[in-house]
């Protein structure tokens, strides 16, 4: 079965101290899934789950001229029947502490039901969940109203974070329906605006774990996962950054560079660099200034050529993992002589965590056919040995 689903505006509220959740999609919208409980990237607030097709944004105003850009998701018939799309807010908590209802506009060519969902609370509420129905007819005003929720949940009393819709959901049947393909666009989420979402100070957690790779295969700066190199100078005396080795709550090493202008390290003999393909770096930071951005620069001080290399805006609050194609420099392009590394946050006097910073490419070993041949066995007397199949010795035939 497959329909076509349009999820309007989700219809916005004032009040005298607060306005309606923003959720607009036409800025600072993150796309990405959830596979295996792991978002990628970890910067999206706006993602699939469970075997949905996407999570998205679309430009939708040919069909809905005042939407501008919104949320699409597309369902799939062979993703679990609870697949989903989830939103996760960036600046705010939605409170359903007093008024519990949601409201949202919601256009459809045929009947549709959906299940909305609220996790992540402040105060450590449950999570609630009510489903709704739409009536196929066009246009509809519908309530979501959590002071009656599905049955065996209760009745809402916090603050939530995430949002999670799921299309494929059935009033009357639950998930007995099965999944099923769909294509819904979403808006304006809108309710009471709550309390301001507080980013940690430090990482709680460990950055993702690198894969495993042979030593040949990596140039490692820093990180548990592999053999570092040494660079003499960490850091260097002209950097303008603290810097300390602190290990989190999960055992992980991490730097910090407190009070971050720039933080550098310097090797005078040179790193070599020139077979590597990508490089890699995680860093977890709590500032919050708009439109900072974070650079790494790899400096030959020999040639004195340098590559700035633009790790984009700065995200606060979670793990952000950067790959850089070393192929696209433009200046540094021989990378046989890295004399000096910097980390440069555009937002002055920072604080900056950072792990796994490292250098690989692919294995020889990944490839589709060995380029080596097995290992020649022993030689042996014909009668000591059978032999299905070996050039070394005559087989046996099936």
């Amino acid at each position: 079965m497959k329909k076509i689903t349009l999820l309007i505006t989700l219809l916005a509220f004032t009040f005298s101290f607060s306005q309606a959740i923003p959720v607009t999609f036409d800025s600072d919208i993150i796309s990405g899934a959830k596979v295996d409980g792991v978002v990628s990237p970890s910067s999206a607030n706006w993602f699939s789950d469970s075997g949905l097709t996407s999570a998205s944004v679309e430009d939708v105003t040919a069909t809905a001229p005042s939407q501008g850009n919104a949320g699409k998701i597309i369902s799939s018939a062979s993703g679990q029947p609870w697949q989903n799309a989830q939103i996760l807010l960036q600046d705010n908590y939605i409170d359903l502490t007093s008024n519990k209802v949601i409201t949202l506009d919601v256009w459809a060519e045929s009947p549709q039901d959906f299940l909305l969902k609220m996790e992540q609370s402040l105060n450590g509420g449950p999570n609630t969940e009510k489903g709704f129905a739409h009536g196929g007819t066009g246009w509809e005003t519908i309530s979501v109203d959590f002071t009656t929720p599905n049955s065996g949940q209760e009745v809402p009393n916090d603050q939530y974070r995430l949002f999670v819709l799921f299309p494929c959901y059935s009033v009357a049947a639950g998930w007995d329906n099965g999944p099923f393909e769909s294509t819904t666009y979403v808006d304006n989420f809108s309710g009471t605006v709550g309390d301001a979402i507080a980013n940690p100070s430090a990482p709680t957690t460990a950055a993702p774990t690198p894969a495993a790779r042979e030593a040949a295969d990596v140039v490692s700066f820093f990180s548990d996962a592999y053999t570092d190199i040494t660079f003499p100078e960490t850091p260097t005396s002209w950097s303008q950054s603290g810097f300390e080795t602190v290990n989190i709550a999960s055992g992980d090493d991490i730097w910090k560079f407190d009070a971050c202008n720039f933080f550098a390290m310097a090797d005078y003999d040179g790193v070599d660099l020139s077979s590597m393909e990508t490089m890699h770096i995680d860093y977890w930071t709590p500032d919050t200034t708009e439109n900072a951005k974070i650079f790494v620069k790899l400096v030959d001080t020999v040639s004195g050529l340098e590559e700035l290399i633009d790790l984009g805006l700065s995200v606060a609050g979670s793990w952000q993992s950067v790959e850089i194609d070393l192929s696209t420099f433009t200046t540094l392009t021989d990378l046989s002589n890295v004399t000096q590394v910097l980390y440069d946050p555009t937002a002055d006097g920072s604080i900056q965590y950072i792990d796994n910073f490292y250098f690989y490419k692919a294995s020889a070993s990944n490839g589709d056919a060995p380029t080596t041949a097995a290992p020649t066995p022993a030689a042996r007397e014909a009668a000591d040995v059978v032999s299905f199949f070996s050039d070394a010795y005559t087989d046996i035939t099936f």
